[in-house]
């Protein structure tokens, strides 16, 4: 990995986790606000879609940067690393998140949204139930649904070690198969493909998407309107986080030493205590603002939606840097050692 290479990650940490705040923050979907939820759409569907899978193609890539060669040893270091970086957050947070609404079902039940389950009624089997999946899908920890594929992938690298040595028509069939089938694994674990395929082959995707901006920034930004404006098939979706992906991997600020990635490099190290603990703040400040809030006025409502997500953001650092100052060895599990 270039000194460049490891810049950019370390710079994109921040603003893709902030896109994920944005993706987990909507307010209000109430008829006949028909800007407010246009805006909604925009920041917290369209323009942060490319934030997950940019996640996803970072991972496969710095799974593989150390590998000289795909053997035992390698892949048992970097399994067993897993555990600590992945495993232990992922139960230790779903079970801080069982017990947080557990405790709002028993004594304030008026913070739930009212098709929320009640977890202090669940039996055993539901409660390790969610843990993997629940009953739609998700952790009950939501967005840990990242980590739980993470984990599924990471078991699987030897495959995608295997296939991505092979060649390019390896990635070029991938390709092909990324835009035939609709397949969330399939999908999730492309991008996975594509970050390991570029650390194993040596590809240095900073030159890369410096090579291929020119295309990249017009295809993205009429992928990214068509899906504003409510023309986005699964082609434009898939279209628009490609090119978007080059796109950001391509901006001259992210890996330049200035005033913007020194701040970037500072708050980076909170991006995964921002990640994991957000979706309880959205939750409690997004139902807290809609039971203040009850007049239908647009001028209300959309600075209100921003600065819910700037006061999100806010409390998460304000917590990270609480525990960092005063229960560092707790901070260090829950977000694996980071």
């Amino acid at each position: 990995m270039t000194r460049e290479e490891s810049n950019i990650i370390r710079s994109l940490r921040l603003p893709l986790m902030i896109m994920v705040v944005f993706i987990h923050s909507f307010l209000i979907d109430r008829d006949g606000m028909i800007e407010t939820i246009w805006i909604e759409h925009f920041f917290s569907q369209c323009l942060p879609a490319v934030a997950v899978p940019l996640f996803m193609t970072i991972s496969g890539f710095l799974f593989f940067t150390k590998c000289k060669n795909g053997n035992y040893s390698f892949f048992s270091h970097q399994l067993k690393k897993r555990v600590k970086t992945l495993v232990i957050p992922y139960v230790l947070w779903n079970a801080i998140v069982i017990i947080f609404f557990f405790c709002l079902h028993r004594f304030v039940p008026s913070l739930i949204n009212s098709e929320f389950e009640n977890v202090s009624s669940f039996s055993f089997p539901q409660l390790l139930n969610c843990f993997w999946r629940g009953s739609g899908g998700f952790p009950i920890a939501y967005q840990f649904w990242f980590i739980r594929d993470l984990i599924i992938i990471s078991l699987f690298t030897p495959f995608i070690y295997y296939f991505a040595k092979r060649g390019t028509w390896t990635l070029i069939v991938y390709l092909i198969f990324y835009y035939s089938f609709s397949i969330s694994y399939l999908e999730i674990s492309f991008y996975y493909f594509v970050g390991a395929f570029c650390s194993l082959n040596r590809i240095d995707f900073v030159k890369f998407s410096r090579k291929f901006q020119t295309y990249a920034i017009p295809i993205a930004l009429m992928m990214l309107s068509a899906m504003a404006f409510g023309y986005g098939s699964e082609f434009v979706r898939k279209t628009y986080i490609l090119s978007g992906g080059i796109t950001i991997l391509s901006l001259q600020f992210l890996y330049n030493t200035n005033k913007i990635t020194s701040i970037l490099y500072k708050y980076s190290e909170s991006s995964f205590f921002l990640f994991s603990v957000h979706g309880i703040i959205a939750l409690l400040l997004c139902k807290l603002l809609t039971k203040i809030i009850r007049y239908d006025y647009q001028l209300i409502w959309i600075p209100m939606y921003f600065l819910n997500i700037i006061s999100i953001i806010l409390i998460c650092i304000g917590l990270y840097n609480l525990m960092k100052k005063y229960t560092p060895k707790i901070l260090s599990i829950l977000t694996g050692n980071r």
